[in-house]
């Protein structure tokens, strides 16, 4: 008898996908090994997904933390009466030394019913107008909304919040990938078809539609930062199941915006792992990863791995 026939049908695809579809991490880095920096941060709360940016001498850095943990079995185990995001704030130099990391304060925005009362989830940070500014994904649970939510951020406040509704009406809205061109803030909304949108204090409007030759499943993660004579970031795919699976890729956009993917590969382990930050300075590579919802890590590495990937 045939193994395959003693395996019960689900299982079986199961592990034909884990076996088939599984990444290699050695096709990301071929001769640096990155440096692996898990940032910890004060409270009770979970870290994780953590963003950054590169403000001249080292690393802003904004790190979402939960109040839930993921279980071996899928579920998840949930401290308090309800899903809550509380996110910090801090400084990483160059080397990743953590110099400083404290709640960011955001209690004032956190009070529109149905929108935004159980706090902003996944802030992707970059600096326009002068100012350190995050596009992240105001949560109410109560709803089952997310809407996305543009933000200014002074020392360990945020001091203005947007609430930006959907584009195309839709009730839930995450992962936008962020980047300032020319003075004027845009996002990539959808990757297939490639969709951006410009974004203001007032709202969001399409900019552009294009069909791009990639996977259908592929989906937001990182900022995207200038890189060559593009934009360079990093998106997710995913296998939903009992084990959650993510596979992530490096995209370089040229100026017409045709896309160069790299081949699939995870960070650490083949798992939950979610990147929310990316940064490029001086040939250095920089991503934020969160792994299982319960570590924040930063990675560094030479940018000439991703040359080679793309």
């Amino acid at each position: 008898m045939l193994t395959s026939q003693l395996v019960p049908g689900r299982l079986r695809t199961i592990l034909y996908r884990y076996v088939t579809e599984r990444p290699q991490e050695e096709r990301l880095f071929h001769t640096l090994r990155p440096t692996f920096v898990s940032v910890r941060i004060p409270g009770e709360y979970r870290p994780c997904n953590p963003s950054l940016c590169f403000d001249g001498n080292g690393y802003t850095v904004v790190v979402r933390s939960v109040n839930y943990e993921l279980m071996e079995s899928g579920g998840v185990k949930l401290y308090g009466q309800d899903y809550d995001t509380v996110n910090y704030i801090g400084e990483l130099s160059a080397n990743l030394n953590v110099l400083r990391m404290n709640a960011l304060e955001d209690t004032a925005f956190r009070n529109v019913p149905g929108k935004s009362r159980d706090g902003f989830e996944d802030l992707r940070t970059f600096f326009w107008k002068d100012s350190l500014w995050c596009l992240g994904s105001a949560r109410s649970n109560a709803g089952d909304t997310n809407t996305m939510a543009l933000q200014k951020i002074s020392g360990e406040r945020v001091v203005e919040s947007y609430l930006i509704e959907s584009p195309f009406g839709f009730s839930r809205e995450k992962n936008w990938m962020p980047f300032v061109s020319e003075g004027k803030l845009y996002a990539v909304h959808t990757m297939n078809p490639l969709t951006i949108v410009e974004i203001s204090e007032h709202g969001a409007t399409v900019s552009l539609t294009k069909p791009l030759k990639v996977p259908k499943g592929l989906l937001g993660s990182s900022q995207l930062v200038e890189w060559k004579e593009g934009w360079l970031c990093v998106v997710h795919e995913r296998s939903r199941g009992k084990k959650h699976l993510y596979k992530h890729r490096f995209v370089y956009f040229d100026r017409n915006w045709n896309a160069v993917l790299s081949e699939p590969f995870y960070w650490k382990q083949y798992g939950v792992e979610f990147c929310c930050g990316l940064a490029v300075h001086n040939g250095t590579v920089a991503v934020g990863i969160g792994v299982n919802d319960s570590e924040a890590i930063i990675a560094q590495f030479n940018e000439t791995d991703i040359d080679r990937l793309l």
